[in-house]
């Protein structure tokens, strides 16, 4: 039974690799810096992007938010049709996320709302916003020395 159960139970070596969804194909990456100066050009065609889980849902793990170092904010990954969750604690962990960019209006009364909620808004003159955000169908979380 103790066989059984450690089988079924997951692996945190410092060297693990979770994966949740489709994989990822072996392409160059797209800097942050890169995908939030012309978002635009990431929407239809999908992207790798890369870096450090500064934020995750807590209560199901059903999105992150991933910056260029732990010191950045970063954009707010979601999960495709929620099919896939990633572990409740993966901040510090880096990740990388295979998935197009996402760009929803926010109204003035809730751009501040929804940077506290860890997502990523381009403030607009007249106070509204554009959300820029990423929707990913295949991610990967290492553990990293500092975590």
């Amino acid at each position: 039974t103790l066989l059984a159960l450690t089988t079924l139970l997951p692996h945190n070596s410092p060297d693990s690799v979770i994966r949740r969804g489709v994989p990822l194909p072996k392409i160059a990456t797209v800097s942050m810096a890169a995908l939030v100066a012309q978002p635009e050009k990431f929407t239809t065609s999908p992207v790798l992007i890369e870096g450090v889980v500064v934020k995750n849902c807590t209560a199901m793990g059903c999105w992150m938010q991933l910056a260029p170092s732990a010191q950045e904010s970063g954009l707010r990954v979601q999960f495709k049709d929620e099919s896939f969750y990633i572990p409740l604690n993966s901040v510090g962990s880096a990740g990388r996320a295979f998935g197009v960019v996402t760009l929803k209006p926010v109204a003035a009364a809730d751009v501040e709302t929804t940077i506290g909620k860890g997502s990523m808004v381009r403030k607009n003159a007249d106070g509204s916003g554009t959300e820029i955000g990423f929707e990913a169908t295949g991610v990967e979380l290492r553990n990293t020395a500092s975590k």
